[in-house]
């Protein structure tokens, strides 16, 4: 019944909004079922975003103790805005191409380039704890199942905090010192759970790590924004994330397999001397680039050739 609402709101919607067929994209929040957002361009220059998925379930009366899966009114959002805000293209283009694009525009920039394998290895040794914290926590801490979630818990309230601290920290140690520092820290936080047993103890060095961690996601994110043109920034951006995201899985894999050869605390100490050592790498990455890290810098755009 649901899909076949669904169905009906897009063709509804296909055959009432003027133009060609829309674009889509797929948005997956967690415990929540997929929502597609289309993008319809009509010739009188509007373009409309509209959400499909909402209409998928009634609304009901959040009085009611059980919600009436059929019977209810049913919705789904609609933005409309003049002009498509996406750079101009000289020429029809290809996904395979798009992808080219980025990865060459991002292999040309010396900062970036560095920066974006600095954090694919990174996320890699990250992920490779993240990946088996659950068992850390039951096996090594021995704190029941219902415990973890005060540990995830802690490590939220940390990464919150960083990232509402890096503003002013950056304002008042600079760019490049908060970078390493933050890498710094989570590194020491990590290797840190190898020596614990205490799930107080355990859980403020979670806490500590994803601060550090959430102050190099607020800055490298910002430097990407200041120094990708407009013109590429969603192919670099892609680029980046590929190689970052897939980082993350191949880590999380390598966790499993690495802890299962030596164990659940000498991994933790392994992930905490490669992100220490991957410190040291970004620090003198940001040593040899200084220059592009200053306020004035932001403001040029770096001299690489751009692909429209």
């Amino acid at each position: 019944m649901s899909d076949s609402v669904v169905s009906s709101v897009r063709a509804h919607l296909v055959s009432s909004i003027e133009g060609p067929d829309p674009t889509a994209a797929s948005v997956t929040f967690l415990g929540v079922e997929p929502l597609d957002v289309l993008r319809f361009e009509s010739p009188d220059g509007l373009v409309r975003y509209v959400t499909l998925g909402c209409s998928r379930h009634p609304m009901g009366d959040p009085n009611e103790l059980v919600a009436d899966p059929t019977r209810g009114p049913r919705a789904e959002l609609v933005l409309t805005l003049r002009g498509g805000y996406r750079p101009a293209r000289e020429r029809r283009t290809s996904v395979r191409r798009d992808m080219a694009d980025g990865v060459r525009w991002l292999s040309r920039h010396r900062l970036l380039r560095g920066l974006t394998l600095v954090s694919a290895a990174t996320a890699f040794a990250q992920s490779m704890g993240t990946g088996v914290l659950v068992l850390y926590v039951l096996e090594v801490l021995r704190l029941p199942s219902s415990a973890f979630g005060l540990v995830l818990l802690g490590t939220g309230v940390g990464a919150l905090l960083g990232g509402v601290l890096t503003p002013a920290l950056t304002r008042r140690f600079g760019r490049a010192a908060m970078l390493t520092g933050g890498a710094v820290v989570a590194a020491l936080a990590e290797g840190g759970l190898a020596l614990t047993t205490s799930g107080v103890v355990a859980t403020v060095l979670g806490a500590v790590s994803a601060a550090g961690v959430m102050v190099w996601n607020v800055l490298t994110m910002s430097l990407r924004q200041s120094l990708v043109p407009e013109a590429v920034f969603g192919r670099v951006q892609g680029a980046y994330r590929t190689l970052v995201w897939g980082g993350i899985a191949l880590g999380s894999v390598a966790g499993g397999v690495v802890a299962h050869a030596i164990g659940l605390r000498a991994l933790f100490a392994v992930v905490g001397g490669a992100l220490l050592l991957l410190s040291g790498v970004l620090g003198v990455l940001l040593y040899r680039h200084a220059r592009e890290l200053t306020d004035e810098a932001f403001g040029e755009q770096p001299a690489v050739p751009v692909t429209v």
